[in-house]
């Protein structure tokens, strides 16, 4: 399961209100390089080539919010990656808001090394239950 890990600019932004999670888009972009805690927007991270299944910028993510006891989590259905081609190598999904100006990083997640070939499906399991995160 994906457990995700921040970008130091995340809890500020959310601070600031910056995201909302009931209302923007949040991607998932494919890096094969480790994400450095200091980046703060997508133009900080390298991205895999755009083709086979991939497009520049990353797939979208399907983002549900509860609140039960005063804990708010917030949850991402899993996600499916088809290849269409050979795709990547990549190791790493970032998360990132795609509707927030200047796309502000969220965090990212160790998928483990691979490549797809034509046709070959990967399952980003996000856990919904534990949810991406809880405040």
């Amino acid at each position: 399961m994906a457990t995700m890990q921040k970008f130091n600019s995340f809890t500020k932004n959310l601070v600031d209100g910056v995201h909302n999670f009931d209302t923007n888009t949040f991607k998932l972009l494919l890096t094969n390089t480790l994400p450095v805690v200091g980046n703060t927007v997508i133009g900080n991270v390298t991205q895999i080539a755009n083709g086979a299944g991939y497009t520049t910028g990353g797939l979208t993510l399907d983002v549900s919010t509860s609140t039960t006891g005063g804990v708010a989590k917030v949850a991402v259905a899993d996600l499916v990656i088809t290849a269409t081609g050979a795709l990547g190598p990549f190791r790493y999904g970032v998360i990132y808001d795609d509707t927030a100006s200047g796309d502000p990083l969220v965090g990212w997640i160790d998928l483990g090394q691979m490549t797809l070939a034509n046709l070959d499906t990967h399952t980003v399991d996000f856990n919904a239950s534990q949810g991406l995160f809880t405040i």
